[in-house]
Formats: structure tokens, C-alpha cells, sequence
């Protein structure tokens, strides 16, 4: 029992002289704990196009494959950060002069980055390589006078890329990101599709505190 005391302690103290000299190498640096990321990515989605409805008085409108993301960071240290994303399309809305059809996809994704250029000096250009798991959740309705119909299903994913970040100060950082979504089918189609597996590219700016 005393031997498993004394080994756990000395684990503990240096675990903690570890976290320590990373803390105080973070601290010395452009580089900050936490960050929140804005983001504007783009999806190549295959056969991803928008059928438009007709009637007398039609308007069809849609992202297609841009969404907005909200990014949280964690750095521990130099070499990884831990992400957690939120993030939203609308692939397709349709609005005649009776009826409302309208299809959104929110993703919820959570991962980390490797930084493997940890010998650079320059605080300012850090490129990483990044993996996480992702959620897509799919809604698709239907509103008409005298009925409102409405789906909701979920597919699960994994997402790779490359990226690099771009500190220009202690607090802003720009980011651009090139990576691939690989995701399961709805069951229906969500916004005239089933599969939102494609490429990805991303751009955004950071705010680190």
C-alpha cells in the first residue's frame, strides 16, 4: 500500500511540474489556453442540387453546401487542443403560394488537432493535423394551409484535415482548414439527399482569451 501511495505521488508532482512548465511556456507566448473560432466552410457535396417547385408565385433559396461554425479550443499545451463545433446549413427552402418546404442540417462535432511543427519558434504560423467524431442532425418540413408535415433524423460521422492558424497578436488569430466529412445516410432524404459525406474547406478568425 506504501509503495502505491509513494507512486501515485510522485506521479502527481510530476504531472503537475509538467502542466506547469506548459502553462508558463502558453503564458509566455502569442499562444492563450482558450479561443473561440467564427467559421464560414464550404461542402462539396455530390449531386447536391436544388430542385425548384412550381406555381404561380415561387421563391427557392438555400446555402447549399456553405454553414457557419462555432468553434471552442482548449491548449494544453504546444502539441494538441481539444475542439468542440457547432454548425448549420440550410440546403434548401422553397415557398410557393401555398405551401412553405424548407430542410436544415445542424452538426455537432467534437475532436482534436496535433501541432507537429513544435520546434518553430515563430509563434505566429502553427499548421496542425485534426480528427473528430460528428453528429449530423437533419430536420425536414413541410407547411401547408391545412397540414404541416416534419421529419428529424440524425447520422453519425468522422472528419480528418489539415490546417494551419495564424496568430497576428496575443488575442486574433486566423485560421484556414482543408479537410473530408465522412458521414452515414439518413433514411429519407434531407434537402433532397441522403449522404453528406465530401470535402470541406473552411476560413474564419479566432478570438483567444
Amino acid at each position: 500500500m506504501k509503495k502505491l501511495f509513494l507512486i501515485s505521488l510522485v506521479f502527481i508532482m510530476v504531472y503537475d511540474v509538467v502542466a506547469q512548465d506548459d502553462a508558463k511556456a502558453i503564458s509566455n507566448s502569442k499562444l492563450r489556453n482558450n479561443s473561440i473560432d467564427l467559421r464560414i466552410a464550404y461542402v462539396n457535396h455530390n449531386n447536391s442540387n436544388v430542385q425548384v417547385q412550381s406555381g404561380p408565385v415561387s421563391v427557392d433559396v438555400g446555402t447549399g453546401g456553405i454553414s457557419g461554425k462555432i468553434i471552442y479550443n482548449y491548449y494544453p499545451n504546444y502539441d494538441y487542443s481539444f475542439f468542440f463545433s457547432i454548425g448549420g446549413m440550410t440546403p434548401k427552402v422553397s415557398v410557393d403560394n401555398i405551401s412553405e418546404h424548407s430542410s436544415t442540417i445542424g452538426s455537432l462535432m467534437m475532436g482534436m488537432k496535433y501541432f507537429p511543427f513544435k520546434s518553430i519558434n515563430d509563434d505566429t504560423f502553427r499548421p496542425y493535423l485534426s480528427c473528430g467524431m460528428q453528429m449530423l442532425i437533419g430536420t425536414e418540413s413541410n407547411v401547408e394551409i391545412l397540414n404541416v408535415e416534419s421529419h428529424t433524423e440524425s447520422a453519425m460521422g468522422v472528419y480528418g484535415s489539415i490546417g494551419t492558424e495564424f496568430l497576428i497578436s496575443s488575442r486574433i488569430k486566423f485560421l484556414t482548414e482543408m479537410g473530408y466529412n465522412l458521414v452515414t445516410d439518413f433514411t429519407v432524404d434531407i434537402g433532397n439527399k441522403k449522404n453528406y459525406s465530401g470535402a470541406e474547406f473552411s476560413f474564419g478568425i479566432g478570438f483567444m482569451f
